[in-house]
């Protein structure tokens, strides 16, 4: 983990390169009626099966957090002077969190009664499974997600960096504009 600490100018409060900005999504719900399920066991005994069923999951959470490093500003390449830094945001770390998750398939008679017995089995998978999907698609967007959030706060830097008494004297450093999306893509 990154430990490099940086001090307010008037206060002795220590600021981390990782705190700066963490975006907190709680109480997230989603409803989603008829969704299709499919499964097939593949041995003694083969099994087949597929359906609808409502799933209600809630007490949802999504914790974004956002690492602030410098990065180079482009310039030509016949511009020998001394670089320009620009600070920039990365993404440092991605959670999500499914607190209760409802199963009820969908039919009629006595095996749908069975299967829906069974189905509390399938709870914590299904949570797990939603879960890693929400993830892999914060991983994947990533580069998207914080192309816009640094084009959006890139005017507002001086006043950030001025209310915080942070320097980018003290940051890693992020070579070129491409190694920052790259290293964001590949976040995993």
């Amino acid at each position: 983990g990154n430990e490099m600490k940086f001090k307010k100018k008037e206060e002795s409060k220590v600021v981390k390169a990782t705190e700066l900005l963490i975006i907190d999504v709680r109480g997230i719900s989603a409803i989603l009626d008829d969704a299709v399920w499919r499964f097939e066991q593949t041995y003694m005994p083969y099994l087949k099966g597929y359906g609808k069923a409502n799933v209600k999951l809630w007490d949802g959470s999504i914790r974004l957090q956002f690492e602030l490093r410098k990065r180079r500003k482009e310039m030509p390449k016949e511009d020998k002077a001394e670089p320009i830094w620009e600070p920039v945001l990365c993404l440092h770390d991605r959670k999500c969190t499914i607190g209760q998750v409802e199963l009820v398939l969908q039919g009629e008679g006595s095996l749908t009664w069975i299967v829906n017995k069974l189905a509390a089995v399938f709870k914590g998978p299904l949570r797990d499974y939603v879960v890693r999907t929400i993830v892999n698609v914060l991983t994947n967007k990533s580069g998207y997600i914080l192309h816009q959030l640094n084009t959006n706060i890139s005017p507002y830097w001086g006043l950030i960096m001025r209310t915080t008494g942070l320097s980018l004297v003290s940051f890693v450093q992020n070579v070129s504009s491409q190694e920052f999306i790259s290293h964001n893509l590949l976040l995993g």
